[in-house]
């Protein structure tokens, strides 16, 4: 993502990278079909999808809330995800996994 007006101290535009880690797809839910989404922000919207805070009639998930608006605060979601079924072979101990991303903080040379 690189800043249309920003400018850092070098007078290069900022920029922030999202580099994804280790992570499963699980498209369990409709909002999980895409790996990004942006949106405004809007106070009520604290999770992907069901918040109890937000208005009757307010759509309930963030594949809803993406409509094209221009963004003035945007908000970056980013879907990590990892579903597992319990069995009966599930003992101690558990293998350990890790999921995730990072942001990369950098300047635009364009």
């Amino acid at each position: 993502m690189v800043s249309a007006a920003g400018k850092n101290k070098d007078g290069h535009t900022r920029s922030y990278e999202l580099v994804p880690g280790p992570t499963t797809k699980y498209p369990g839910r409709p909002f999980t079909k895409h790996d990004l989404y942006v949106t405004q922000y809007d106070k009520c919207e604290l999770f992907a999808g069901h918040n109890p805070k937000c208005a009757t009639g307010h759509p309930k998930s963030v594949d809803k809330w993406v409509n094209g608006r221009t963004l003035t605060h945007p908000v970056v979601w980013v879907n990590v995800g990892f579903h597992h079924i319990a069995r009966d072979e599930d003992r101690q101990p558990m293998p350990v996994h890790w999921q995730g991303f990072s942001v990369a903080h950098g300047t635009s040379r364009l």
